[in-house]
Formats: C-alpha cells, structure tokens, sequence
C-alpha cells in the first residue's frame, strides 16, 4: 500500500478537481493511503519538517504547491518521489502538475472578441507562473482591430511579520 502526502489548498476548486483525479487514480492502481496536509505545515514546518514527517511515515510519494527553492533537493535526494502542483513557477527537476492556461486565456480573448468587445483589460500576476501564461495565451488571439489591450500587473501580496508572531498579508 502507497503512502503519499498531499500538500495542497483543500479549498481551491482546482485542488478539489486535482484530489478528485488522484483519488480516482489510486483506485485503478492501488490502494494508497492519503495524508492530507493543509497548507501551513508547508510556511509553519518548511521542507526540513516536512521531510521528517515524510521519512517517519514512510511516505512513498509527495504532491504538493511548493515553492521552487533549493531546499527541495533535500526531498529528492532523500528518494521521495515528488510532484509538484502549478503554483508559482515550474520545477525543472521534478514533474510538474499543470493546467492549460494558454489555451484559457486564448478561449476567454476569443469569446470577448465575438461579443464585439473592442477594449480589454488583464489583470493577473506577474510572479505567478499560470497568470503569465492566461495573459500571453489571451494576448495571442487579439487581432489588429482590438481598440485597446491594457495590462495590468501586480505581485502577490508580500507577507509582513508582526511583532504579535501573527503573519498578515499587505499589498
């Protein structure tokens, strides 16, 4: 029996859809044992935590949102198979899972375009992987006849430490 860790945002409609195809998954090639592990453990334990958690279980698979940082190589080099959701850019030494953000910025732009819009706006953000990727799928489809295409870009929000420990959100 598989043991794999799941560490994704249980609230996401997308991580729904995601633990829907895992599980599905599991029950054709089975049977696995899940550990769903919220969000937190990944800002409140960092990968040295869950790592540990990981090797006392005997996990024998992780898929998660992970940051790209160097500390992942901790995981792979400890032979935990590790996949990674799309989150904020993509690995380039384990797999990663991921949607079709071009093609969805491609069939929104087109669906405005045969409404009869002329001007459009995108709002999305520029450290986020599949936020690029539905503005530059969008931008493709626009012909010359479109008005206006204005762009507008932000960065996620930076975390703020406050001196009570609690971590807040500012823009």
């Amino acid at each position: 029996m598989h043991k794999i860790i799941l560490l994704i945002d249980f609230a996401e409609d997308y991580s729904k859809s995601l633990l829907k195809g895992i599980t599905k998954y599991s029950r054709e090639h089975g049977p696995w044992v899940f550990c769903r592990m919220p969000l937190f453990h990944r800002e409140t334990m960092g990968i040295d935590g869950i790592l540990n958690w990981a090797i006392e279980w005997e996990a024998d698979g992780i898929i998660g949102q992970l940051y790209n940082e160097e500390s992942i190589a901790k995981i792979i080099q400890a032979g935990i198979p590790l996949i990674a959701q799309d989150f904020k850019e993509r690995f380039t030494e384990i797999p990663n899972i991921t949607g079709a953000h071009h093609e969805t910025g491609a069939i929104a732009a087109d669906y405005f375009l045969k409404k009869g819009f002329k001007n459009f706006a995108f709002y999305g953000f520029t450290d986020i992987v599949w936020s690029r990727n539905v503005r530059r799928g969008s931008t493709k489809v626009f012909p010359v006849q479109v008005t206006e295409f204005i762009i507008l870009r932000t960065r996620t929000p930076a975390k703020v430490k406050l001196n009570s420990g609690i971590t807040n959100l500012a823009l």
